[in-house]
């Protein structure tokens, strides 16, 4: 990435600088959200076969993907900052997008702009299966849990679960002691 190398951190970048720095955060935006995408997928089709080995994997191919967003985030707001202080007008518009520095930049701006506007529907559609994903696991924790309590209920021969499938408190006993004699 080129930033300017004078002593001030507001310095201005130059719009080549902006441009490849632009690139290499939609790029990296991309590969990472695909990623997450398949491995949710992964995860919801497991999840429907009832393969718990296989979620877990899944679950665990998505950790890689998100922390790798985490750092895009981070480069992405370095960017819109540096972008702010470099383009003129574009502070003014309000919330700055890549969209909205890549429509701002000349030349290959327009494809930069193109690749933003499938990004964003790209997050869209990760965001609404992730969303799916975790209801759907909500409800199956819930579920499982009724079926535990249902089996601890049967299986409880001494009576030390309540109705409801779980040990309940009984009645407090009092008693006392004396020792002074």
């Amino acid at each position: 990435m080129t930033r300017p190398t004078g002593q001030s951190k507001s310095a201005c970048w130059t719009l080549g600088a902006l441009a490849a720095e632009l690139e290499a955060v939609v790029t990296g935006y991309e590969g990472a959200y695909v990623a997450l995408e398949r491995a949710a997928e992964e995860h919801r089709d497991a999840l429907r076969r009832g393969d718990t080995s296989g979620a877990a994997q899944a679950a665990g191919a998505e950790g890689p993907a998100l922390l790798r967003i985490g750092e895009l985030d981070r480069r992405r707001d370095a960017l819109i900052n540096a972008a702010a202080e470099s383009i003129p007008g574009l502070k003014g518009r309000g919330q700055i997008t890549l969209g909205a520095i890549a429509a701002s930049l000349p030349g290959a701006g327009s494809d930069l702009a193109a690749r933003a506007a499938g990004l964003r529907a790209l997050v869209a559609r990760t965001s609404g299966l992730l969303g799916s994903l975790e209801r759907a696991s909500r409800s199956l924790a819930t579920h499982f849990e009724g079926v535990l309590r249902q089996v601890s209920m049967r299986v409880s021969h001494s009576g030390t679960y309540g109705r409801r499938g779980f040990a309940e408190p009984g009645p407090a006993v009092v008693s006392g002691l004396d020792l002074r004699s």
